[in-house]
């Protein structure tokens, strides 16, 4: 009996019929594995925050800031609570000022989650959190680059902070709410 052609995926329950499904997943596994994926990622964001704009692929730096945003958003609650310590001590009110240190201090041991690197932090905590206690969100661009890298043409992209000296593209202002408002009259 000749052999007839090998089972599809589908039929020996392999992991192209699961691919084919891509579902309500959250992030970008960027084809390594979970370590890795987190490890590169968080080597990633000590180089952003050090140098405030990196080159990098498309998708790394579309991963990358979320990841981004979210060591801001620690150094900028890290921020609030510290002043907020230090207006309670200044009032007298010793458990208030404890309670914002402690909060202070959870906040810190967030972003040491993903920033590892002693002078980043501190870069990261009094530099960038304040830089962006006025802004809601939208902390990083990215910017996509014509040329793709020369090796094996993957399209590259810039990640860099707005609001900071030297941006490729300067932010955009904010809109005034009767600006929208004129526009419907």
């Amino acid at each position: 009996v000749a052999p007839g052609p090998p089972p599809l995926a589908a039929d020996r329950g392999g992991s192209a019929a699961r691919a084919a499904m891509k579902k309500r997943i959250g992030f970008r596994k960027l084809g390594r594995t979970t370590e890795h994926r987190l490890a590169m990622l968080r080597n990633m964001l000590c180089s952003l925050i050090e140098h405030e704009r990196i080159v990098t692929t498309e998708p790394k730096a579309k991963e990358l800031r979320r990841f981004a945003d979210k060591a801001i958003k620690y150094a900028k609650s890290w921020a609030r609570h510290q002043q907020q310590a230090v207006a309670e001590l200044d009032n007298g009110n010793q458990v208030a000022a404890k309670t914002a240190a402690a909060a202070a201090q959870h906040q810190l041991k967030l972003a040491n989650s993903s920033v590892r690197q002693r002078p980043v932090l501190i870069k990261l905590l009094h530099q960038l959190g304040p830089r962006y206690l006025d802004r809601d969100g939208g902390y990083t661009r990215v910017l996509k680059l014509q040329r793709p890298r020369p090796g094996d043409k993957a399209d590259r992209a810039v990640i860099e902070y707005v609001d900071r000296d030297g941006e490729l593209r300067p932010a955009k202002p904010p809109r005034s709410t009767t600006q929208g408002l004129k526009d419907l009259v």
